[in-house]
């Protein structure tokens, strides 16, 4: 139990890594504050997890909203008493579009909430970890905020942005005791990619050296030894989960 008396904020956590991340803290002891917008979908999460009203508790909340957050990160510490480690993990994919055809509301919506939602919790949270001069930030961006992808202009952006974020965060609070650190998956298997077509899915399996998919369990593995004590020295990092999509 070596998050035991630990307390973890995971966005996005109705489903895919958000929830993989969230059953992996939560059977390590820690207790969670879970954020996600769908509030029927966080009703099911708590029925499904079978945690404590004390271990694990839901809050409703738009994270593209800079006044909902500040009210929801302080309704988490009236409840937990402080917040020892986040994760930022919200996220949409958008409209496959060209650049040239992405409208204003289609960059916006992505960047709201992939970018501008990570960076308005983390300050939110920053000061009640500057407080107890001790933290962990782990900021979910993807293998594509490194290489771009055609028709993902606004996706890509975001989580390239995530990456700049994280350096510069690590930077500022590393002196407090504090470390950040991002995740980039590569290709898992979510209900974000589970809407490919059958031929592209072959297509990407056979680039990738392990020939599969990622499994949400795997990244929610890596989250838990960034988000414990064993990683204390690392901070500023991007860890690339891929099953070695990137080396081809």
């Amino acid at each position: 139990m070596i998050f035991k008396g630990k307390v973890a904020v995971v966005t996005g956590t109705s489903r895919g890594i958000g929830r993989a991340i969230v059953e992996e803290f939560v059977s390590l002891g820690a207790n969670v504050a879970c954020i996600s917008k769908n509030a029927d979908l966080l009703n099911r999460l708590q029925a499904e997890l079978g945690a404590s009203q004390d271990q694990l508790k839901t809050y409703s909340c738009d994270v593209s909203n800079p006044e909902l957050v500040n009210t929801t990160i302080k309704q988490i510490v009236a409840d937990f008493g402080k917040i020892d480690i986040l994760v930022n993990n919200a996220g949409v994919k958008g409209q496959d579009k060209l650049a040239m055809q992405t409208s204003d509301s289609d960059w916006t919506t992505v960047l709201n909430t992939n970018l501008n939602g990570a960076f308005y919790i983390s300050r939110a949270v920053y000061k009640y970890m500057v407080k107890n001069k001790c933290g962990r930030i782990i900021n979910l961006s993807s293998i594509l905020g490194t290489t771009g992808r055609a028709g993902q202009i606004a996706y890509t952006t975001s989580k390239a942005g995530l990456i700049g974020m994280t350096k510069t965060l690590a930077q500022e609070l590393a002196a407090r005791g504090v470390t950040c650190n991002a995740i980039l998956p590569g290709y898992i298997d979510t209900d974000m990619n589970a809407d490919l077509p059958e031929t592209l899915k072959e297509t990407l399996v056979s680039r990738i050296p392990v020939k599969r998919y990622g499994e949400v369990k795997e990244v929610a593995k890596l989250a838990a030894f960034l988000a414990g004590p064993d990683s204390a020295y690392i901070t500023g990092q991007s860890f690339l989960i891929d099953g070695g999509l990137s080396l081809s």
